[in-house]
């Protein structure tokens, strides 16, 4: 719903919005040997401006850890530039962005701040790093909403890119010169089932350039107003002799 609600917006924001939002870890043991934590994970500040009625300019920035507090002590911390892009809006069904922006894989990855997600952990291949969180490149999306006004009346929506695409913030690494390519859609019944299939190919040069296909079904089931079902299946296939996943 990310590429649809940006494009909905572009028709009547205003010129520049900007929010953010923060989130706070805290330990505490009965231990003698265990210090209490009270960290401020992270702060997201996001700058979303609409240059005029085809064209919007986006970036979030992350503070990592600043400051860190860990037993009365100080800690260090980092800036982040999570997502900087340019889109151009021209029609439901086509639209395009440069920049640094999410992968649009899934269900997860596209929401994957703690503020939007439902779930309590992350999924595996977030948590082992399998795909990069962000893809540094060209993006094409839209969407298609049928006419029809029945209960099963479908919603179409679809992302490509190609980008550098090979570690796992898509800015950190050097480049090894290979794009990555990728392919998203799903479709919707509102207040139903929403089905989708992510596809997914880099080369991996922290891995002596192995290349990597990944692909992914995801199905999401609303059953009530306060119960949704949801699930994805990865998988990876490696060459060089690398166990697929």
């Amino acid at each position: 719903m990310e590429e649809i609600e940006a494009h909905e917006q572009s028709a009547h924001a205003s010129k520049l919005r900007v929010g953010g939002w923060p989130d706070v870890l805290y330990q505490n043991r009965n231990s003698k040997n265990y210090n209490q934590i009270i960290n401020p994970h992270h702060l997201y500040l996001f700058f979303d401006a609409q240059l005029n009625d085809k064209w919007r300019a986006y970036t979030d920035i992350e503070f990592e850890h600043v400051p860190s507090l860990e037993g009365g002590g100080g800690g260090e911390g980092e800036i982040k530039i999570e997502r900087v892009y340019i889109e151009h809006n021209q029609t439901d069904l086509l639209n395009t962005r440069v920049g640094k922006f999410n992968t649009p894989l899934g269900l997860w990855t596209v929401e994957h701040w703690t503020i939007n997600v439902l779930s309590v952990q992350k999924p595996i291949h977030e948590d082992n790093k399998y795909v990069p969180l962000f893809q540094v490149g060209l993006k094409g999306f839209g969407h298609w909403i049928s006419p029809s006004r029945g209960q099963w009346a479908p919603e179409i929506q679809y992302a490509i890119w190609m980008s550098t695409g090979n570690d796992i913030s898509g800015t950190d690494n050097p480049s090894d010169n290979k794009f990555a390519y990728g392919a998203n859609t799903s479709v919707t019944f509102p207040e139903k089932l929403k089905l989708g299939l992510t596809g997914y190919a880099q080369s991996n040069p922290a891995a002596t350039g192995r290349q990597e296909k990944t692909l992914l079904p995801y199905a999401e089931l609303y059953i009530t107003e306060e119960l949704t079902l949801l699930g994805e299946d990865f998988h990876q296939s490696r060459d060089m002799g690398s166990t697929d996943i």
